[in-house]
């Protein structure tokens, strides 16, 4: 048994607790069976069943209506009234079910596992109840998109799984486990795409753990453009997995390495007289701004008793990264950057050029995260 983790990972019967459509609100949510069939279920208020309403098939095409009205919700079956109940679980009879469902005005969506909606401050509140490898599928999906290698998917589904594991109970108090935007991990969709559901089962149960057989903090970026980040430098905690080095691998492409900003000289420049007032008059100061560069990744711009985090710069001008230098010409200076995000952690387009060359999804995660191991949990 590994650190036990598995156990408190999931709600009692072995699923995760994902709230969908987290950034929206309605008071209505529309669903039909694509695949197998469901069991609609009326829930008490401690959400345990009170009464089964009907079952429903993907053969019928029949399509479920749901809206809020006074603390109920009224459910529809086609032009057919069900009735008026507290809490709905739409329950997977199988593994093979699987469901649409559109939030209000929202895109359509599709997912594996079972439903759960609760009226919630006038509007509806809607809960994927998942297998944890299929939510693990549906989130690489989601995040990283086709066209990838089978080794750097096993990478993906190894991070995915970590990240899940070790924030479970982020949103417990809510009543659910996470989200489903990028306040926990972006699932949008079950996933269908085989080459992603093989990476997934390759490496079921595989968790990344650091010296002490902790789940490390599993930081993922776009490109780092040649050099990560320090965890510190980046944001408050120091963590030892998540060190800056060299990232050769990044480079070797132009997806996502070279970018440009040209904005006018003043506005640059005054924000940082703005936060450093005391040098509104130092021409010296001014030369440094406007001639500031980066060979080796660097996580502040210091000028004497003066620094600010390259990051606030980033945030500020909304940069693709805090890794660039500035040129200035005349009325303009141009920001040359390199690389995409935060920078910590792995850098999706290194390692999937890694994968590439033919690198196991093993070294590439210990290139990016110092001295971890990979481990699996079970129950």
């Amino acid at each position: 048994m590994f650190l036990g983790i598995y156990a408190n990972a999931i709600a009692d019967d072995g699923k995760l607790m994902i709230r969908l459509f987290s950034t929206s609100i309605s008071a209505s949510t529309k669903v039909k069976v694509t695949s197998g069939h469901y069991y609609l279920l009326a829930l008490s208020k401690n959400k345990k069943v009170i009464d089964t309403i009907a079952k429903v098939t993907s053969a019928n095409g029949n399509s479920l209506l749901f809206n809020y009205y006074r603390l109920r919700i009224k459910v529809r079956k086609s032009n057919s009234e069900l009735g008026w109940y507290g809490n709905i679980e739409l329950r997977a009879a199988n593994n093979k079910s699987s469901f649409s469902v559109v939030y209000g005005n929202e895109f359509k969506r599709n997912y594996n596992g079972s439903l759960l909606i609760y009226p919630k401050k006038k509007n509806l509140e809607v809960i994927n109840k998942i297998d944890i490898e299929r939510y693990v599928a549906g989130v690489v999906k989601s995040e990283v998109g086709v066209n990838r290698s089978a080794e750097f998917y096993k990478v993906q589904s190894i991070l995915v799984r970590t990240y899940a594991i070790k924030n479970r109970n982020k949103f417990i108090a809510d009543g659910y486990h996470l989200t489903d935007d990028v306040r926990s991990q972006v699932y949008f969709s079950k996933c269908d795409l085989p080459i992603i559901n093989k990476a997934v089962n390759i490496t079921k149960g595989k968790v990344v753990v650091d010296k002490k057989n902790n789940l490390i903090l599993a930081a993922f970026h776009a490109n780092s453009g040649g050099q990560t980040i320090n965890s510190g430098d980046a944001w408050v905690r120091e963590l030892p997995y998540l060190l800056s080095k060299k990232d050769p691998f990044s480079v070797q492409t132009d997806e996502g390495t070279a970018w440009s900003v040209t904005m006018d000289k003043n506005e640059y420049l005054n924000y940082f007289l703005k936060n450093a007032p005391q040098y509104s008059k130092n021409k010296k100061f001014k030369e440094a701004v406007l001639n500031f560069s980066q060979v080796n990744r660097r996580p502040n711009f210091v000028y004497k008793n003066f620094k600010i985090k390259l990051k606030t710069i980033r945030l500020q001008f909304k940069l693709r990264s805090s890794f660039f230098s500035v040129i200035p010409k005349g009325n303009k200076v141009v920001l040359k950057g390199k690389g995409y995000g935060h920078g910590v952690g792995l850098s999706q387009v290194g390692a999937s050029n890694m994968a590439e060359e033919g690198y196991s999804y093993q070294k590439i995660i210990k290139f990016y995260y110092t001295g971890v191991q990979i481990k699996n949990y079970s129950l």
